[in-house]
């Protein structure tokens, strides 16, 4: 998914709304990934 097609998507707030969501989404992702490996490799 590409960060154009969510800006194009829905107008006004809602877009970056939706691109933040994505985005942190991503954030809490990867901060559990972390804490995983990091558990897993004690």
């Amino acid at each position: 998914m590409q960060m154009g097609w969510l800006l194009d998507r829905p107008p006004g707030a809602a877009r970056h709304q939706d691109v933040f969501a994505v985005v942190t989404g991503l954030a809490i992702l990867g901060m559990l990934a972390s804490i995983i490996f990091r558990r897993v490799t004690k």
